[in-house]
């Protein structure tokens, strides 16, 4: 995705080098973004050129959901 203004950087751990999980800009609501365990990184980039609401985000824990396994 581009994004050409602010933008809020989500990786699947504690820092950078950690798989990114999204890149989210703009005014369309994402996916939710599940990590693979207890910690998320985010950096947020700004720029001076325009000021609007920004960003809002949700957070819930719980337990993953696992598929069905059958054995016969």
């Amino acid at each position: 995705m581009e994004c050409t203004y602010d933008r809020l950087e989500i990786f699947d751990g504690d820092n950078t080098s950690d798989r990114q999980l999204g890149r989210l800009c703009g005014s369309g609501l994402p996916n939710p973004i599940v990590s693979t365990g207890n910690q998320l990184y985010m950096t947020f980039y700004t720029d001076a050129s325009v000021q609007r609401k920004g960003f809002d985000i949700t957070h819930t824990t719980g337990t993953p959901q696992c598929p069905s396994v059958y054995f016969r």
